[in-house]
């Protein structure tokens, strides 16, 4: 049986480590740490340097081996030797992969592992749970979700744009969004959206989605939690986008402020759904490129707000809607 060496690193930031999803060949889709084969005359350190320059844009320190990890698939053996790591330098930029998320201990379990990654879950939690330095209470159980473009070729990013969003209830058990019809670069379109837009010159980001939901929804919020942040991509554009979630509920409802482009080029209007109408909503705009990727990037914080609010996105039967 043939046999193929590879290294993985299994990146630590505090108490997350960073998975990334495969995004071609025949594992597509399956979670993994990232890595690679060893080129001849390299060793697993080494070969862990190059693979995540190549496949990630970051310069890595090594640390220690966690486990060598034997696994025979049906055609060949893969010999993988695990390692610590953490970045020593630039940002983790998603060049071949799919996704990528930051995990705590207690969301490893979350995603569908390859085989060989998943024997080292309990190793990692482990160490994850010893580790000296305590949880940020601000960011525990957070979403951090890193996302490409798979729907435009990448070239180039010229730009990083910061983003404030919120997924919006109210005391009824509404959730709000905005109806967005566009026909510009990216195709026509009709989409659902969070509420939200860019942060100002010398805004919080508190106070920028205070305004955004001010002028897109006329709605006055009490802000109940962060919900995490999903880096995503625009390849058409060439923007890198950088979306901050919040979980808001409403507490006053006045007059709408949209901007002339927003009303000219966008028609942006209000949706007013129940949670699971909302992800139904979400799939059945995923029918365009551009819905696919907001669908992409929003479905997982629909998820992750219903949970803190503890809802279900399984709609009711009829006799209970």
């Amino acid at each position: 049986m043939k046999s193929i060496h590879v290294a993985a690193a299994v990146i630590r930031s505090g108490r997350r480590v960073y998975a990334t999803q495969r995004g071609s060949g025949p594992q597509k889709d399956g979670w993994e740490f990232p890595g690679g084969k060893l080129e001849p005359g390299e060793s697993s350190p080494q070969a862990l340097v190059r693979e995540i320059r190549e496949e990630l844009g970051a310069e890595i320190r090594v640390g220690e081996l966690i486990r060598t990890v034997d696994y025979d698939y049906p055609d060949f053996h893969l010999r993988m030797d695990c390692f610590w790591a953490e970045t020593a330098e630039g940002a983790l930029t998603l060049k071949e992969h799919e996704a990528a998320r930051w995990l705590g201990p207690e969301e490893l379990e979350e995603l569908p592992w390859l085989p060989p990654d998943r024997v080292l879950l309990p190793a990692i939690r482990e160490a994850l749970l010893r580790a000296a330095e305590p949880e940020d209470p601000g960011t525990e159980g957070q979403l951090r979700l890193e996302l490409r473009d798979l729907e435009w070729p990448y070239s180039y990013t010229d730009h990083d744009r910061q983003i404030v969003r919120a997924m919006v209830v109210d005391e009824a058990g509404y959730w709000y969004f905005v109806r967005v019809r566009r026909e510009d670069e990216f195709g026509p379109a009709t989409l659902i959206e969070s509420s939200g837009g860019g942060v100002e010159p010398g805004e919080s980001l508190e106070e920028a989605i205070r305004r955004e939901l001010r002028e897109e929804l006329g709605a006055e919020v009490e802000l109940l939690g962060c919900l995490g942040l999903v880096s995503d991509y625009y390849n058409l554009i060439h923007r890198h986008n950088l979306n901050h979630y919040y979980l808001c509920r409403v507490r006053a409802w006045g007059e709408k402020h949209l901007m002339p482009d927003e009303i000219r080029d966008f028609h942006l209007s209000t949706l007013r759904l129940r949670p699971w109408e909302a992800a139904a909503e979400y799939e059945a705009r995923a029918c365009t490129p551009l819905g696919r990727l907001i669908a992409a990037r929003e479905l997982p914080v629909l998820r992750r707000a219903a949970a803190m609010l503890g809802v279900s996105l399984e709609a009711p039967p009829a006799n209970q809607a």
